[in-house]
């Protein structure tokens, strides 16, 4: 990151810029560096996404085998996050246990292939570390302004959440009400990331996407609806 934002935060706050316990930014120069970026991909019209990080159930492995042990277990994870993130994204201490990662020049698409190597690495940890819930959320195409951008991506990571922990969401758009001239592109794949891959590159485009996970369920489709094109298993 920019030397000289690090210096002039430190120079007008009297404060550090980074966390004790992890070393990564802190919150106070996360939100800086955010609407820094807001402006940029402004003045450039280049996207940036937004990665919350959540360490799943961690207050609960804390309780279990200690407050040094947790430290210790975040500063494994931090350690994991730095390695598979490039030197001009930021990664911050957002909050107890919710980590910030600013993915620079990164749409959703290429924001999943880099936090798809976070998350299983995590979860290769030994002695029952915990695994960690990702939410997404992509400036300008799911935010205004850095604010909203937080909540958008809050509301992805709820949604990891819910559907289980230890996986990857971010908000779907509303999809608009069928368009019969719309090409019909038929996605078959068993592994869901690869789905979701296609489907947050093909939707811009103006394709309507369907999905299938099996042969059974799409042969089921390919009877019902007369498609354009079917894309089986190419990631």
């Amino acid at each position: 990151m920019d030397l000289a934002l690090e210096e002039l935060y430190k120079k007008e706050t009297g404060a550090p810029f980074t966390d004790s316990l992890t070393g990564l930014f802190n919150h106070g120069f996360f939100q800086i560096t955010l609407e820094r970026e807001v402006k940029r991909s402004e003045r450039h019209g280049e996207p940036f996404t937004l990665a919350l990080i959540d360490i799943d159930s961690f207050a609960l492995y804390n309780k279990r085998h200690g407050s040094v042990e947790g430290d210790r277990v975040l500063r494994e994870i931090v350690n994991l996050i730095m390695k598979h993130i490039r030197q001009v994204d930021l990664a911050a201490r957002y909050s107890g246990d919710v980590l910030a990662v600013i993915l620079i020049k990164s749409n959703i698409p290429s924001a999943l292939i880099a936090v798809e190597r976070i998350r299983p690495a995590v979860k290769k940890l030994p002695d029952e570390a915990p695994t960690v819930s990702v939410g997404l959320a992509s400036y300008p195409g799911d935010a205004t302004n850095g604010e909203t951008l937080i909540k958008k991506a809050q509301e992805a990571l709820l949604q990891a959440k819910i559907k289980g922990k230890n996986r990857v969401c971010f908000l779907e758009k509303q999809t608009e009400p069928a368009n019969d001239g719309a090409p019909k592109v038929l996605v078959v794949d068993d592994e869901p990331l690869n789905v979701k891959l296609l489907d947050a590159l093909l939707r811009p485009l103006n394709y309507e996407v369907l999905k299938a996970s099996n042969g059974e369920d799409a042969l089921s489709i390919v009877k019902k609806v007369d498609l354009d094109l079917i894309l089986l298993d190419i990631m």
